[in-house]
């Protein structure tokens, strides 16, 4: 498994920016990004991406170094 870092395209307040998501590949982390519904989050508080983020990015994140992986500041 290897694990990814997946952004939105845009947001703002009250939205996931991003999330780190363990995956079999990129492209199933994006998978697993849009999987995630409002009903989804309502019931299991789990992430949620509105389509009107798309796109999404994922980043493989390389873990045999040290490094910073996200830094999340949406000042107000």
């Amino acid at each position: 498994m290897k694990v990814f870092l997946v952004k939105a395209e845009s947001f703002t307040y009250d939205d996931y920016d991003s999330v780190v998501l363990v995956a079999e590949s990129k492209e199933r982390a994006l998978e697993m990004a849009k999987e995630s519904t409002w009903e989804t989050y309502e019931k299991e508080k789990r992430f949620y991406f509105g389509e009107r983020q798309y796109p999404l990015t994922a980043d493989e994140i390389d873990l045999t170094k040290e490094d910073s992986i996200l830094g999340s500041f949406n000042a107000g």
